[in-house]
């Protein structure tokens, strides 16, 4: 059973895919804590950009961690593929080693 192109490598991909689109929603169908910045109201007021930047500074901490988190999991991802091409054979011993050091 080879560990790089098998059926590991794919639940790894799929693993990573789910992540980052959880990142994307936020966990919960929007933005990674995002709101209705700016508003869409239909005044056309000469407010709207000092609004619309004051309220980009107040979330700034989303769009931060936003960063960081996508960076992060962007690392795990390099490093799992370049762990993955360091393993050219894998038995059931080694793969029930593994999960139990999960």
């Amino acid at each position: 059973m080879n560990g790089a192109g098998g059926g590991g490598a794919a639940g790894a991909e799929g693993m990573h895919g789910a992540s980052v689109g959880t990142l994307l929603l936020g966990g919960r169908g929007g933005g990674a804590g995002m709101r209705n910045v700016g508003g869409t109201g239909g005044s056309g007021g000469s407010g709207g950009s000092s609004h619309l930047g004051t309220e980009l500074l107040h979330i700034w901490p989303s769009y931060l961690a936003y960063a960081v988190s996508f960076v992060t999991i962007g690392i795990m991802w390099v490093n799992h593929h370049w762990v993955m091409s360091q393993i050219d054979h894998t038995d059931r011993r080694f793969l029930f080693g593994v999960k139990l050091g999960l």
